[in-house]
């Protein structure tokens, strides 16, 4: 790797760099500079910088005239890849010693070079050796003697890279400039967290975006929290997190990581919800219980954006957290939306007991499901997946009417697989899924989002999902059915073996005076047989007198109407 020497090194001027270039209106020519030396815009902004100072004498002139732009390409990644830090210190030079700077890269401590060696058989050899490097030296000297001017710093430590005296020594420093500040740690890094906790404490007047990767700061009592917008955090407990939050009185984008397993419960003196009221976006990924107690303590601004994704359900939330936290939900939807539109996508893997002897599936067992709610219209996403077994909290009953969902779409599948064959949907029966399944992970979600949407007019499902409503109801609500308000059903019958679901789930519903008036069937076209007008479906369905039924025969795309009646 060769190094730069404090000038420039003669490179070809590109073959565009006619007089027209070089004659560009000099705020034209800043505006390029501007957007093309952007380092978070481009990963070149370095080089480009470099080669626009070469380009013409007009053009050199406004690059080296410009120590605004050097100041924002303190790019740590070129400076690694170099064996001396001439063209390093060339770089820090044109940036003068008042404009802002933008540093970005990764920290790393040693170089990692390619060491070739020939083994007693002749065979070549690669390993890899670390040297020390001029760089930590450089990037301390520097950025410790410049903090006051640093605006943005976006580092991430790379591997061994640590260096904790000097790091903290630099990071209680006062950052009179500071607008965003961002450290991270790759995940395979094993040092402890031991740089400072008390960082960026003496002042930090302009900071805005704060972003702990892998890190662990105790940023409890920071004074800058008051004015943070953005805020992301790893390695954080439910605890801390709050006190945290309860500062933030204009923090608009949230982003947490929580570690898997901790000790720190939600104090129960800081369960009474507060409100973050120019939250904008919130995601956070974390276990269930965690998920649900930080919903139940605090609430969002109407419109902000939710995202959720949790990871295996391990410990269970109350039922009074749950409703709390579907309470908080509720309340930062839009305002005046009636009749949202959820989907909800779950899948359930089936592990079957067989008897290949016989070609016989005796029983299944439910081993892992995931599941994912998305409002439409509204930006709020959650995801689960876990244990189907673990998964057997108790549900609050009954719901308060807490979201008004005009549409409920139901995508649930069941994949079934066996030592002997990865693909047995057409000879495992329904019936030989376990008896306590409906006090199973999926059953339990699957109550939950039926309680949510009980004011749903319409519902999207598969055969499954049918399947999956019914068994509910047998052990829940044998005496009146789920979705009261149901009016129409769109689905379709994959499987001869299907059909009885449907029929069912139609049958008990007239039963309990709360009938289907619209059967969408056009997604998947119906059979007609020979000498037949109707397909059998249709046919076994005009007992349901007075229902309407879509659908459209094979081979066709025209949609037909058809009205039940008993002939």
């Amino acid at each position: 790797m060769s190094s730069h020497g404090p000038t420039d090194v003669q490179m070809d001027a590109p073959r565009e760099a006619t007089a027209t270039t070089a004659s560009l209106d000099a705020d034209v020519l800043g505006h390029i500079f501007e957007l093309n030396c952007n380092p978070f815009l481009n990963g070149s902004a370095l080089n480009n910088l470099r080669s626009y100072s070469q380009v013409s004498h007009a053009w050199r002139n406004l690059a080296l005239g410009s120590p605004h732009l050097w100041g924002r390409v303190i790019d740590l990644n070129e400076f690694t890849w170099l064996h001396s830090r001439t063209w390093a210190d060339e770089v820090v030079r044109r940036a003068g010693t008042t404009s802002s700077l933008w540093i970005r890269g990764t920290f790393t401590k040693r170089e990692i070079m390619a060491q070739w060696f020939k083994l007693p058989d002749g065979t070549n050899c690669m390993r890899e050796v670390s040297e020390p490097h001029y760089f930590p030296d450089f990037f301390f000297q520097f950025v410790t003697c410049n903090w006051s001017r640093v605006e943005r710093f976006v580092v991430t430590i790379g591997p061994n890279s640590l260096d904790p005296p000097r790091w903290s020594a630099l990071l209680t420093l006062p950052s009179p400039n500071l607008r965003e500040f961002m450290l991270s740690r790759g995940l395979n890094a094993m040092e402890k967290e031991v740089i400072t906790d008390r960082i960026l404490f003496k002042s930090a007047p302009r900071l805005t975006k704060f972003t702990d990767h892998n890190i662990g700061f105790n940023i409890r009592d920071a004074p800058w929290l008051s004015h943070i917008r953005s805020l992301s955090l790893g390695l954080i407990n439910p605890h801390d997190l709050l006190l945290i939050l309860q500062s933030t009185t204009l923090l608009e984008d949230l982003q947490v990581e929580m570690p898997r397993r901790h000790q720190h419960a939600i104090n129960a003196a800081l369960t009474e919800p507060f409100v973050l009221n120019a939250s904008k976006q919130v995601n956070i990924r974390a276990n269930f219980k965690d998920c649900i107690d930080l919903l139940a303590s605090f609430v969002l601004a109407r419109g902000c954006e939710v995202k959720l994704s949790t990871r295996f359900v391990e410990e269970y939330p109350t039922p009074e957290a749950l409703m709390s936290a579907l309470a908080n939900l509720s309340r930062c939807l839009s305002a005046g939306q009636s009749g949202l539109q959820m989907e909800v996508a779950m899948r359930i893997d089936c592990w079957v007991t067989t008897y290949p002897e016989i070609d016989r599936a005796d029983e299944s067992s439910p081993t892992f499901f995931s599941l994912e709610i998305v409002i439409q219209d509204n930006p709020l996403t959650f995801k689960l997946c876990g244990d189907c077994r673990r998964a057997r909290y108790a549900l609050p009953s009954p719901f308060p009417d807490l979201f008004d969902v005009g549409h409920l779409r139901l995508d649930l599948s069941i994949f079934f697989s066996t030592s002997y064959d990865n693909k047995l949907p057409g000879r495992v029966p329904y019936s030989s899924i376990t008896t306590d399944y409906h006090q199973m992970g999926p059953m339990i979600s699957l109550s939950l989002i039926l309680g949510i949407a009980t004011k749903a007019k319409s519902l999207h499902t598969t055969a499954e999902g049918i399947f999956h409503i019914l068994m509910l109801e047998e052990h829940q609500h044998p005496h009146s059915p789920f979705l009261p308000f149901l009016k129409t059903l769109q689905t379709s019958v994959e499987h001869e073996d299907t059909v009885i679901f449907l029929l069912t789930f139609i049958s008990l519903r007239r039963k309990a005076d709360r009938a289907i008036a619209l059967l969408d069937l056009a997604e998947r076209p119906l059979e007609v047989k020979d000498g037949q007008i109707l397909p059998d479906l249709i046919l076994a369905l005009n007992k349901f007198t007075g229902m309407k039924v879509l659908w459209r025969q094979m081979g066709t795309t025209d949609v037909r109407e058809h009205v039940c009646r008993i002939d």
